[in-house]
């Protein structure tokens, strides 16, 4: 899959959990921060299979 398509999956799927969350009756503060942990996660994933690609 092209890093496009994949960023725009992830990025509706990121939006689909925080708005589940916050419908959930979940503090907006506390899904700000599940937000920028995932965010931190695939960041970190995306480094480590790009290393492992070089």
């Amino acid at each position: 899959m092209d890093k496009n398509k994949r960023q725009k999956r992830l990025s509706e799927n990121i939006n689909r959990l925080t708005n589940s969350l916050l419908n959930m009756g979940m503090p907006l503060w506390r899904v700000v921060e599940i937000s920028k942990f995932i965010c931190k996660q695939i960041s970190e994933e995306e480094k480590s299979c790009q290393k492992q690609q070089d």
